[in-house]
């Protein structure tokens, strides 16, 4: 079977074979790792700017515009359409690109990303060299990414107000519990939304209880039934639902360890009910579809860590898939 190292390289190849500079398919192959990952990303846009647009974080946090590279957007570009590609039109295009680089040279200043693109949209050899030209000298200054969050009035104070030179903006939403959405944007281009349901450990813990108590039938005394239960429970309590398919939820969970140590405490604490506590988070992953994170204490610095770096993540790698119409 292939591994992990071999589809990278295959989708390295498959690029570099295309025309892409060997930096950039290095990196975008290592961050993707194979074909079938990029394909699986592209089929989650919704338009072709979007497509064209995909891989521009992975461009970004590599800092290619310092080595000259030129336009991060336009190598973005023929990522896509050299991966949209057949192996013959990718060998053709390749050829012709290169005897155009080496037809002109280094005397005439062009973007070689453009260059490449005009090949692959098919424009004569001048045609193509000319838009390179003038692009290289029009190019409009990159816009920011940027991460709106939304968020409840209790988590306010954890992001202050935005000035001009913040990565994020907020604005408040009243929900059923305490959440905060991150959705990410770059132009008129958007990501998919990161949701953070924030979970107090003594509510967890509540839930299980609510589910051990329930033994109106014999199905109750299953330790299975009683975590699917539970987090079916705790899955209601946030009315916050995926907008689409590829939305991700994040549930924090605060101070469950203190939690834990003082239910134990309890004349009607059962031993069961850590194992339960690790039951119930497998089911919230596995049927609900959320990702796990906890914040073993219960201070508001460890949260406001937690969700900064969330934060930052969306800005930095969240891939920017729909389009604002």
């Amino acid at each position: 079977p292939p591994t992990a190292a071999s589809e990278q390289q295959k989708l390295e190849d498959r690029l570099k074979t295309g025309g892409i500079h060997w930096r950039i398919a290095r990196a975008v192959s290592k961050e993707l790792g194979s074909a079938a990952a990029y394909e699986n990303l592209i089929s989650a846009c919704t338009t072709t700017n979007a497509k064209e647009n995909l891989v521009m974080p992975i461009l970004n946090n590599n800092n290619f515009e310092e080595v000259g590279l030129g336009s991060l957007r336009s190598w973005s570009s023929a990522v896509f359409r050299v991966m949209d590609s057949d192996a013959e039109t990718r060998k053709k295009n390749l050829f012709r690109y290169q005897s155009i680089k080496r037809t002109f040279g280094d005397e005439v200043p062009c973007d070689p990303a453009v260059l490449l693109n005009c090949v692959y949209a098919e424009n004569s050899n001048d045609a193509a060299v000319e838009i390179a030209m003038e692009h290289s000298e029009t190019t409009p200054p990159n816009l920011k990414r940027r991460v709106h969050i939304e968020l409840s009035e209790e988590f306010v104070s954890l992001f202050p107000q935005s000035n001009t030179g913040s990565f994020y903006s907020c604005s408040t939403r009243s929900y059923s519990a305490p959440t905060v959405k991150m959705v990410t944007h770059f132009g008129n281009l958007h990501s998919d939304s990161l949701i953070v349901c924030v979970l107090e450990g003594e509510k967890v813990l509540s839930a299980i209880r609510a589910a051990m108590n329930n033994r109106n039938n014999s199905s109750s005394d299953n330790f299975v039934h009683m975590a699917r239960k539970a987090a079916k429970d705790l899955d209601e309590s946030f009315s916050i639902g995926k907008s689409s398919e590829n939305d991700r939820r994040v549930m924090l969970i605060r101070g469950l360890p203190p939690a834990l140590t003082a239910a134990a405490k309890s004349p009607s604490y059962r031993s069961e009910m850590k194992v339960l506590c690790e039951m119930v988070f497998a089911s919230l992953m596995l049927e609900f579809d959320y990702v796990i994170l906890q914040a073993i204490r219960k201070k508001q610095d460890e949260m406001h860590m937690i969700l900064q770096q969330l934060a930052l993540a969306c800005y930095h790698y969240q891939y920017l898939t729909r389009e604002t119409q």
